[in-house]
């Protein structure tokens, strides 16, 4: 059994003319051919890096009493949040990351058959803190023993180097958190860089989530590793193979710098910021549907009535 201590956080990585998801462990990531590079141009996400440098976000104060009316105490009740298209559009951005693996923290009761139970050489997640760590052998993706089997073609280039299923920090204040790592490595377009969040607006239930790391993968070539952290007791976690474990957004490298602008309300711009939502209020009023319709106008040709 293998358990893996480290010091550094969240690995960083870049990448080239596609976004390359690629493959150094038999059938590491599913039933794909073991030997392929999978290819995917930024567009085909549903992404163009915008030829700009800084984003500018305008803010209208609201001090134009005139502007609405007056506002008086209420109560609104209206819509499914799975039908809310922003909701659905930002849970739908970039590609989710599976667990390449079945693992999990419980009680040792709790283990299921099969698992191999361990924790951390430096020390117990906190102070009586009993439960453990453990992960379940899938031979058909070449990981026994909470590491997995590079492929021959994988070794004569790197070596016979040790690629882990969990790992630990070697603080112990830090044993909260965990090293899942990844059995491939990503590249990007020079500019784009890929965001690695929690998949997003998709909260688990038992508290586990991974912390957000922006990764540099048009130049970082090595596997990405994502940090999670454990709930505190007595919650239990257990993660199967395929279930989703992360989400990778591709972001502009301009994206970073952002200018904020807070707009006076006398200024001509902040009188048709505010007179546009009286029209907006005007249009939803009548139609509840109007944000999905406009929207696809905008991005899908449709004209609107």
């Amino acid at each position: 059994m293998a358990t893996y201590v480290h010091a550094q956080g969240v690995d960083a990585e870049r990448v080239r003319d596609h976004v390359q998801q690629l493959s150094t462990l038999a059938d590491a990531v599913g039933p794909t051919q073991p030997e392929r590079v999978v290819e995917v141009p930024v567009d085909a996400l549903g992404i163009i890096a915008a030829p700009i440098q800084h984003l500018e976000v305008r803010v209208t104060r609201w001090d134009l009493p005139d502007v609405l009316g007056s506002i008086e105490l209420a109560v609104l009740v209206f819509g499914v949040r799975e039908q809310c298209l922003p909701f659905a559009s930002a849970a739908a951005l970039g590609i989710t990351v599976p667990s390449p693996f079945s693992w999990g923290c419980c009680p040792p009761s709790d283990v299921p058959p099969g698992g191999r139970a361990f924790r951390s050489p430096v020390g117990p997640l906190a102070t009586g803190d009993e439960r453990a760590f453990y992960v379940l052998d899938d031979p058909d993706v070449g990981f026994e023993r909470n590491q997995f089997r590079l492929k021959s073609a994988v070794v004569e280039r790197l070596g016979d180097m040790p690629t882990p299923g969990l790992s630990f920090f070697d603080r112990a204040d830090q044993q909260s958190m965990i090293k899942i790592h990844l059995p491939y490595g990503w590249r990007s377009p020079a500019g784009v860089e890929l965001l690695f969040s929690p998949p997003v607006n998709r909260p688990r239930g038992d508290g586990f989530t991974v912390l957000s790391g922006l990764v540099e993968t048009a130049w970082y070539h090595n596997a990405v590793n994502l940090v999670g952290v454990i709930p505190p007791p007595p919650s239990r976690v257990h993660m199967e193979a395929g279930e989703p474990l992360a989400q990778v957004i591709p972001v502009t490298s301009g994206a970073r710098s952002v200018c904020l602008d807070v707009l006076d309300s006398h200024r001509t711009d902040a009188r048709y910021f505010l007179d546009s939502i009286v029209d907006w209020h005007r249009r939803h009023d009548s139609d509840r549907s109007a944000y999905k319709r406009l929207s696809r106008s905008d991005q899908g040709g449709m004209s609107e009535p």
